[in-house]
């Protein structure tokens, strides 16, 4: 039996990883990709800080650790 296709959705955001408010983008993104596609999946969610280094960090444990095929990200305010 096939498992379904790991996706991952990474919120980047300082105030949402310190908790200052929930995290809403995340699970609207997972919520699309229920109604769009057609295949199962397992989503897992990730929250992280602002910055290259967290941002990094976070990307690859959702690749290498967690097996994610795809990752689709939210949030930020710059590139840097």
């Amino acid at each position: 039996m096939t498992r379904p296709a790991r996706i991952g959705v990474l919120t980047v955001s300082d105030r949402a990883s310190a908790g200052l408010y929930a995290d809403e983008s995340g699970p609207a993104i997972e919520a699309v990709l229920r109604e769009v596609l057609a295949s199962p999946f397992e989503p897992v969610r990730r929250l992280t800080p602002d910055g290259r280094g967290p941002v990094a960090a976070a990307l690859s444990a959702l690749v290498d650790q967690e097996g994610c095929a795809l990752v689709l990200s939210t949030g930020g305010t710059d590139p840097a």
